[in-house]
């Protein structure tokens, strides 16, 4: 049997924020919260990496999610031999600019508003690929 998967939820908004982490722990996701890049950090960091997906929304409290994508991009490239990359869902509140899809590639981009279910089934689609394929993901 397999460990559930781990989702760090990053957003700004705490409604949106805790209706995404009701809707993945009911399908026996576990979720930790930040709603910042400082708090998404700390969480990382306490985790150590062991999250399968971020969902990151780009209205965060301190920065944009952009910022923290960056910088996780960044750290991927940096570590990219030692381990597989945390597939990133990039929340927005439209369609963002294709120079930031282009820059730092998020796995996926769902603009505001969304079927919670499209969000649940896109987590668990890129979680599972995670988990059996950690090196590969983000290649």
């Amino acid at each position: 049997m397999r460990e559930p998967f781990a989702v760090l939820n990053v957003g700004g908004e705490l409604a949106l924020r805790r209706t995404i982490t009701m809707a993945l722990v009911r399908h026996g996701i576990d979720v930790a919260e930040a709603d910042s890049v400082a708090g998404a950090q700390e969480a990382l960091a306490a985790w150590d990496g062991a999250f399968d997906v971020i969902v990151l929304d780009v209205c965060l409290r301190d920065q944009s999610g952009w910022d923290l994508l960056r910088r996780l991009r960044a750290q991927r490239s940096d570590r990219a031999r030692r381990d597989g990359a945390i597939p990133v869902i990039v929340l927005t509140g439209g369609l963002p600019k294709q120079c930031q899809v282009d820059e730092l590639h998020p796995d996926a981009v769902l603009p505001r508003p969304f079927p919670i279910t499209t969000l649940v089934r896109l987590v668990e689609r890129l979680a599972a690929r995670h988990a059996a394929y950690p090196q590969a993901a983000n290649a």
